[in-house]
């Protein structure tokens, strides 16, 4: 996933943690990058992505597609998103353990 974003931008700050969390969330999965580019200080290819306000995000689908993600915001939206285009969060392992429980 890449956000194109600008810094004084409130709608990006807001984004900002959830997409840390995402990028937390999938921090085991090699298919899985997102990344941020400051769309102010930067050349943004317009002949591949049409930014025309921020946070602008895009995808690249499991088939290669380049998609502009409009849906929303949320940490669970963009991490359906993922799981649509064929992206699950990694299974977590735990290590075999015998738990004792007592009182207190």
């Amino acid at each position: 996933m890449l956000e194109f974003f600008a810094p004084w931008c409130g709608h990006c700050k807001q984004l900002a943690p959830i997409l840390e969390e995402v990028a937390i969330s999938f921090e085991n999965d090699a298919d899985v990058l997102i990344a941020k580019l400051d769309a102010t200080v930067n050349d943004v290819p317009v002949d591949t992505f049409d930014v025309q306000g921020y946070p602008t995000l895009y995808f690249r689908s499991a088939s290669g597609n380049l998609l502009s993600y409009e849906g929303d915001r949320t940490k669970n939206d963009i991490i359906d998103l993922f799981r649509r285009i064929g992206i699950s969060l990694p299974k977590l392992t735990w290590p075999n353990q015998n738990l004792k429980s007592r009182k207190h």
